[in-house]
């Protein structure tokens, strides 16, 4: 999960603040690295991995 966490420290948050929506698995890692770094983008689940 940390290559994740980097990825978002290290990216340009101003370019990821135009996404709207974010595509994942159940990961509950995952989700709050998105809530925390893209508050405003929306999270939709991948229905295969549920």
């Amino acid at each position: 999960m940390e290559n994740f966490r980097k990825f978002f420290e290290e990216y340009d948050m101003e370019r990821l603040s135009n996404v709207k929506a974010f595509a994942m698995d159940m990961n509950a890692l995952f989700n709050r690295l998105v809530e925390k770094y893209m508050p405003k983008t929306e999270i939709v689940y991948d229905r295969y991995h549920m």
